[in-house]
């Protein structure tokens, strides 16, 4: 667990720096990231981000019909 937290806090800081940068779109394109990190940055950030697990799943879906 405390990897988990220290990881998190990781993805708070570098985040929190790009926020500065006043992106119009965040891409995290990692499969690794989870719906959780997802929801960290869209929350600092407040932009949309598309994470790679979102993309897998739309396509899946669209396979799926």
């Amino acid at each position: 667990m405390f990897h988990h937290t220290r990881f998190l806090k990781k993805i708070q800081a570098i985040v929190s720096k790009i926020a500065k940068h006043n992106p119009s779109i965040i891409v995290l394109d990692y499969v690794g990231y989870s719906f959780k990190h997802k929801r960290i940055v869209r929350e600092i950030i407040g932009k949309p981000v598309i994470s790679t697990r979102d993309m897998i799943t739309r396509i899946f879906n669209e396979m799926a019909g």
